[in-house]
């Protein structure tokens, strides 16, 4: 089972995010479906069913130390990947305690064979994935995501393409 843990968006903010995508991109074969919106915080890959329960005990326990509080991002940016080939907009700056958080979330995944990410991190949201050159778009985003909870999703490939279904979720202070 592929699973990572990613702050959620409000179905309205998603709903925002794509009409600004449609009025200011050119369509692409390679959008993500607005469904499939998320801010990633840590990916953890590939495990097995009978490690779910400890990963999302591990998560508890990281989760109820109160460390972590809720917050707000300003999706102002619009950056590229190459290498990925990911289009992606997030915040020019955020919060120390959500990078904390994601390299937190990632030492809890590494326990069960995750990677360590070399890249330092950084909240984003893709827009699309798999291409070789980016269209930027003519509005510069402008999107509040209003964060209070974590969720550990599962990424499910089918043939229509990849759906994201939420396993766990544990509120934020």
């Amino acid at each position: 089972m592929r699973v990572f843990f990613a702050l959620p968006l409000a179905e309205q903010l998603k709903l925002d995010i794509e009409l600004w995508r449609t009025q200011s991109m050119p369509p692409s074969s390679q959008a993500v479906p607005s469904a499939n919106f998320h801010m990633t915080l840590a990916f953890t890959g590939h495990i097995r069913d009978s490690d779910i329960e400890v990963l999302c005990a591990r998560t508890d326990a990281l989760i109820k130390s109160g460390e972590f509080k809720a917050g707000n991002l300003k999706l102002t940016v619009t950056g590229f990947w190459a290498k990925p080939g990911i289009l992606w907009i997030g915040p020019e700056t955020w919060p120390d305690n959500l990078t904390k958080l994601a390299h937190k979330l990632q030492n809890v995944g590494r326990n069960f064979g995750a990677k360590k990410d070399k890249k330092a991190y950084r909240p984003h949201l893709t827009l699309s994935k798999k291409i070789e050159q980016p269209s930027y778009p003519t509005v510069k985003p402008a999107f509040n995501l209003d964060y209070d909870q974590v969720i550990l999703y599962h990424s499910i490939s089918m043939k229509s393409g990849v759906r994201y279904m939420a396993i766990n979720s544990w509120p934020l202070a």
